[in-house]
């Protein structure tokens, strides 16, 4: 079986990696199309999982955004033809569930997002399959399989992860040292736009109340 995996984002690189290297051990073929964003093709490099660009950004405001799920679902499109994909699996995305469309190939998605409005149109529309938590709040239709677990979970269940503590010394840290990782997002994914986040000096405030 031909597998197409979408990731345009760097979180998807962790939820995918293990479910890749499942296919590939059991004999299929996996093509990976990568939109770039935040260093995503930085971490499938560390993985060793090989990929095909198909963009070098996923937008800044409607019209990038616009111009994007134009021209990346040509390219899901073409590249799902040529290596003769069965299957389209992913995140929620038009460009995938338009190009599966086309294909007349079924698309899977998972989806924990609610926001994600307008990749959502497009695959409750369009897919064979979206994989929700059990405890996502959106009714997506008849194509919507709720599931008792998390995307965490395909990467951090004990199956595959096994903590470091020698990672610690990365950050200055030792076993049992209490700490926070906070992380500032910039606020231009499509789920994002006309809403803002925390100013700097409130970024700050947060930082030192931590």
């Amino acid at each position: 079986m031909n597998v197409l995996i979408s990731i345009s984002h760097p979180a998807w690189v962790h939820q995918f990696n293990n479910i890749i290297k499942l296919l590939k051990k059991k004999g299929h073929n996996v093509i990976v199309l990568v939109i770039k964003k935040d260093r995503n093709w930085e971490i499938l490099d560390e993985y060793g999982i090989d990929y095909i660009v198909v963009g070098n950004s996923t937008g800044r405001n409607k019209f990038d955004k616009a111009w994007i799920v134009f021209s990346s679902t040509i390219k899901h499109l073409y590249y799902g033809i040529k290596y003769k994909a069965d299957v389209y699996i992913g995140r929620p995305s038009p460009m995938m569930a338009l190009a599966a469309f086309f294909h007349r190939k079924k698309n899977i998605a998972y989806c924990d997002t609610e926001r994600s409005v307008e990749s959502l149109w497009f695959s409750k529309r369009l897919s064979h399959t979206i994989l929700t938590p059990k405890m996502y709040r959106k009714d997506l239709g008849k194509v919507q399989k709720r599931v008792d677990t998390f995307k965490e979970l395909f990467y951090l269940h004990p199956n595959y992860f096994k903590p470091d503590p020698k990672d610690l010394k990365l950050v200055g840290l030792k076993k049992g040292d209490k700490f926070t990782f906070i992380r500032f997002v910039a606020w231009n994914a499509s789920h994002d736009l006309g809403f803002k986040g925390f100013t700097n000096d409130e970024k700050m405030k947060l930082i030192k109340h931590l």
